[in-house]
């Protein structure tokens, strides 16, 4: 009986230990399956939309005609502007030393027609400041005087009533809300301080608006 008892309590134990050692086995083994997801959205750019327009009420392409101050001197015009969707082109004047100061002022608009509000995050001049040449016509201005004539002209932007000028073009402010627009003028300025011999040229470069959905 005893004996019975004695094999009987061995072989629960070797169950016991058996068991024991199965489930260390199946421990012993592990694997992970990893799952790494992604997605990209594309953004419509036709739900932003900024552009110039000739007039208020929409965009349109088209011609500026500036306004010159004063609009009686001699020898002083400026062409019409060519607008388009992102671009105003050909704003060029002429004008006439020893006649006073004169000033070219083209008047558009920027429109947001998006879905997006817009704000202008910066002014960009592609000259530091206006590059003066001789001209290459017969009345040729003398070089020396050219230097000292270049400093009498300027260009400035002017986007809902703020100005920006190659030396200072820090941006404040300048939302501009979906279905509105913003008024912009470009002034190219003569202040006529310096006298001059003949005739000169005058490059002041592109002036870019950059604007951005969003504000920070």
């Amino acid at each position: 009986m005893e004996k019975d008892r004695s094999t009987k309590m061995i072989a629960i134990v070797a169950l016991i230990v058996a068991i024991f050692g199965l489930s260390l086995g199946f421990a012993a083994f592990s694997k992970n399956l990893d799952i790494t997801s992604a997605a990209t959205v594309k953004g419509d750019e036709s739900r932003f939309s900024v552009k110039f327009s000739t007039n208020e009420e929409n965009t349109s392409s088209g011609s500026v005609t500036p306004t010159l101050n004063p609009d009686k001197t001699d020898g002083f015009t400026a062409s019409n502007a060519d607008l388009a969707d992102t671009t105003v082109s050909n704003l060029k004047a002429t004008f006439t030393n020893g006649k006073g100061e004169q000033k070219a002022t083209y008047t558009f608009y920027i429109r947001n027609d998006g879905e997006l509000d817009a704000y202008l995050k910066k002014v960009s001049f592609a000259q530091e400041k206006p590059q003066c040449s001789t001209s290459a016509s017969e009345n040729k201005a003398d070089e020396t005087l050219v230097t000292s004539a270049c400093e009498d002209v300027s260009v400035k932007i002017t986007v809902d009533d703020q100005s920006y000028t190659s030396t200072n073009n820090q941006i404040t402010d300048a939302s501009l809300p979906k279905s509105q627009n913003k008024k912009v003028t470009v002034e190219l300025d003569y202040n006529d301080t310096h006298p001059i011999d003949g005739d000169f040229d005058v490059t002041f470069g592109s002036i870019t608006l950059t604007y951005s959905s969003s504000d920070k």
